[in-house]
């Protein structure tokens, strides 16, 4: 696809950056498409973006998926972020210390966290809304992350919410 804004040799694709032709050189040079802030030339600018793009595409799907994930996450990052998963995975490793796994499970249980908190969800409610397998499973991912059990976490939300509301259960104005 051809851009009115940017030269003529240059040309723009989905997912893929500019594909710019050097005219004079007869070189063919492509990038990938993603947005650097920083650096262009440096590999580590790329990279911190790439793991950028990465923690970005857990978190939306996280937040705002209703459905199940259709693929397994390695082949959902492949797919969207054109590279092998191997190199995600290690570049995500090198420049944040621990794994894409990790990063994914600790946003699923904040979302838990926020539902336990804001919603009146039962943990098994929350469980099948999360997609986990059981709401053993959900509980002992939220163990492993917070250090205690779900419904102890909803008790401790209620206990806290109770000390700033009125006796009717109502908000104070302010």
């Amino acid at each position: 696809m051809k851009s009115s804004s940017v030269p003529e040799h240059v040309f723009t694709g989905p997912r893929w950056g500019y594909l710019q032709v050097d005219t004079d050189e007869r070189r063919l040079r492509l990038w990938k498409a993603v947005p650097l802030k920083g650096d262009f030339e440096s590999g580590e600018g790329r990279k911190k973006q790439i793991v950028e793009q990465m923690k970005l595409l857990i978190r939306e799907t996280v937040q705002f998926s209703d459905e199940p994930m259709q693929m397994n996450l390695s082949n959902y990052l492949h797919e969207h972020l054109q590279y092998s998963y191997t190199y995600l995975a290690n570049i995500f490793v090198e420049l944040e210390g621990y794994n894409i796994e990790k990063f994914y499970i600790g946003c699923r249980i904040e979302k838990v966290k926020e539902l336990l908190h804001f919603s009146a969800l039962s943990v098994t409610e929350i469980a099948y809304r999360m997609h986990y397998s059981s709401v053993a499973h959900l509980s002992t991912q939220f163990r492993r992350t917070t250090g205690s059990m779900p419904s102890q976490y909803k008790r401790h939300c209620l206990k806290h919410l109770s000390r700033f509301s009125n006796k009717d259960g109502t908000m104070p104005e302010t």
